[in-house]
């Protein structure tokens, strides 16, 4: 209609209802440009609050994955210390009988390194980095995923080291079958405590332990850093 009413006037030289009809078919454009750019701006917005939303989300699993494993790991050291004090005196009283054995059953095992967030994965892959405007929460997300790749290395060593003491270690007990602990009926402690070979496990799987422990501590500071820069994003 405006574009018919536009030509009408034009072929009858009527320039001022031209030029009324021009400025109508300007303005609708650009108010038609406005109208797109605000709703591009509110999708983008409400996709950049998704992500913020579905990264909190992520972090807070891993800080509490991260928890559990650091809980695990001081119950291991902590059974593998008792070990060690039981052999230096060669004897194994009643009432650290539990750690003792938690040590043996437990003390070679391991908790993996927290994974990377999925939702930054699927962000860097997509190219979408212009999702993230806040500069300290970027910079702590490529920390973290930093320490992720370092800590699968770290820990493919350290499982490699303590593999070579498996067999010293395990020689004087054995786990029942499921793995069900079964106190005092599967090891010799008079044995274990004259096994020098037994007594270096020890000490190598404890050693082991506290390089868990360290990898895990680093990575949970990283990935509370970033949950940190997660909440003040959201107001928390």
């Amino acid at each position: 209609m405006i574009l018919d009413n536009l030509t009408r006037a034009l072929k009858t030289q009527n320039w001022l209802a031209a030029g009324v009809e021009f400025v109508i078919v300007i303005a609708g454009v650009v108010i038609g440009f406005q109208i797109n750019a605000w709703n591009e701006g509110r999708q983008e917005a409400e996709l950049r609050a998704a992500t913020i939303e579905r990264l909190h989300a992520d972090f807070e699993e891993i800080v509490e994955y991260s928890d559990r494993s650091l809980a695990s790991i001081e119950r291991s050291l902590f059974a593998l210390r008792t070990i060690r004090t039981a052999l230096d005196e060669g004897l194994l009283p009643e009432e650290s009988r539990d750690q003792f054995e938690y040590g043996l059953y437990r003390g070679y095992t391991h908790r993996e390194p927290a994974p990377r967030s999925s939702t930054f994965a699927e962000i860097e892959s997509s190219g979408r980095m212009a999702l993230l405007e806040n500069e300290a929460l970027l910079r702590a997300l490529f920390r973290y995923d930093q320490q992720v790749e370092a800590s699968g290395d770290t820990f493919l060593h350290a499982r490699l080291i303590k593999t070579e003491y498996m067999q010293a270690f395990t020689r004087q007990f054995s786990t029942p079958p499921g793995g069900e602990r079964e106190p005092g009926a599967r090891y010799d402690f008079d044995a274990m405590a004259a096994d020098p070979d037994f007594a270096d496990a020890v000490e190598q799987l404890t050693a082991m332990q506290d390089v868990y422990q360290t990898w895990h501590t680093s990575q949970r500071q990283r990935a509370q850093a970033v949950l940190d820069e997660l909440e003040a994003e959201l107001g928390e």
